[in-house]
């Protein structure tokens, strides 16, 4: 550290000639030129502040430009590697140092908002006003909100686009995105894509016409990238991935040990995991695919999210209990989520994980789960059907194509 402006004003007041010593007006006048010499030290008060032990702020990150280290920590750990994880006396719960006080829990379901039936559905992350869905028929629909699912607009489709069967849905890169075998053609893969939700292009993607089974999608941030998980007849499994969805898809294919109808796909933690019947597949890169029988641990692999604040891919297993996996390979129950039967949707926010299925009547109850820590879960009844969930700007919306045509939207409340 380098000596202030004063100290050098008095160094050299100090030393003038006896005769001057003890006069205001000299010492004064000698301090000036001082300050004035050294520009008040500025120069030194300029080499202070680049000191890496001393700096901060914009200094930081000039300093930063000239050894090339960014400000911004690239790899960050989770919190469960600083230990406290058994700070509320279970050794179940690896939160860290989280505070539960700001997790949220849900609220009272709102009544239910008459649509058209719902099989798939996705909200735009920087935008959760904007919900897309998709429904089973022929002719088929999709519907979009601009208002977090109050109410409902059915664009026009082209040829191509009407007759789903098991559509999928994600947002990414600007694009929405519908994934499906397509009805009239004995099941092709069909993709749709929009960028305003009212205008759709369509295209078929593969080589073969039997894409029978699921075409579950999703969007990995990460990797800029759309990636479709597809079943097929002749026992294969069929992954695409593309940036944008007007573009070239890229094809990969391996083994497949169930015959799938439904299940899902989500990237988290670096890692894609796809989930069917009775397996899991999981892949880094979107190219190089590893598969695990599941068959001891889930029959009924319905849909799959991954819970950020708990580092773990939750899966929807029909009637069994959800599932959870830090890789996407072992999976164990997550606990018991009392009634709930028939799940199949499920989705994350802001540390809430909900899980919904239908009820075991058919009737238009609706059981959900939900929990801020995969563990321990809080059910109860909806006023609509629902086969699938998502975020919204009022929390979380559900609904279902099973009979109900009906969508409800539950708030978050944070304790």
């Amino acid at each position: 550290m380098g000596k202030d402006i004063q100290t050098v004003q008095n160094y050299y007041a100090d030393r003038m000639a006896a005769q001057y010593r003890g006069k205001p007006k000299a010492s004064a006048e000698i301090q000036l030129l001082a300050g004035a010499a050294t520009g008040d030290m500025f120069i030194q008060d300029v080499q202070d502040a680049f000191d890496v032990t001393t700096a901060v702020g914009p200094q930081l990150d000039i300093l930063g430009k000239y050894i090339g280290l960014s400000r911004q920590v690239p790899e960050t750990l989770s919190r469960p590697f600083f230990g406290f994880v058994e700070y509320d006396g279970s050794s179940t719960n690896t939160n860290g140092f989280q505070d539960y006080g700001s997790l949220p829990i849900l609220g009272t379901w709102g009544s239910a908002i008459a649509t058209s039936g719902i099989a798939a559905m996705a909200s735009n992350p920087a935008n959760l006003n904007q919900i897309v869905t998709a429904c089973v028929g022929n002719p088929a629909l999709i519907q979009y909100s601009t208002d977090g699912g109050l109410t409902w607009t059915v664009p026009t489709l082209p040829t191509g686009l009407q007759y789903w069967q098991k559509p999928n849905i994600a947002y990414g890169n600007g694009y929405w995105v519908v994934s499906g075998s397509d009805i009239a053609t004995g099941g092709s893969l069909r993709i749709g894509w929009s960028t305003d939700m009212i205008h759709w292009s369509t295209a078929t993607l593969g080589s073969v016409v039997n894409y029978g089974g699921m075409g579950a999608i999703c969007f990995a941030a990460d990797r800029n990238e759309f990636c479709i998980a597809a079943s097929r007849a002749s026992a294969l499994m069929s992954f695409f991935t593309a940036s944008n969805p007007s573009g070239a898809w890229v094809e990969h294919t391996t083994a497949f040990s169930d015959s799938c109808q439904y299940g899902g796909i989500v990237r988290g933690g670096g890692i894609y995991c796809a989930v069917t019947y009775s397996a899991t597949y999981t892949s880094s890169d979107g190219t190089s695919w590893a598969v695990y029988n599941q068959s001891a641990i889930f029959t009924s692999g319905n849909g799959i999210t991954y819970a950020e604040n708990v580092a773990k891919f939750v899966v929807s297993a029909g009637s069994a209990p959800a599932y959870t996996s830090s890789d996407g390979i072992t999976f164990a129950s997550s606990g018991s989520l009392g009634s709930l039967s028939g799940s199949s949707g499920c989705c994350y926010r802001d540390g809430l994980t909900v899980v919904t299925g239908l009820s075991v009547s058919g009737g238009t109850g609706c059981d959900y789960a939900a929990s801020n820590d995969c563990v321990h879960w809080i059910t109860g009844t909806m006023p609509s059907g629902a086969w699938v969930v998502c975020p919204c700007a009022g929390g979380v919306i559900a609904g279902s194509d099973n009979g109900h045509d009906y969508v409800s939207i539950c708030p978050l409340v944070y304790p």
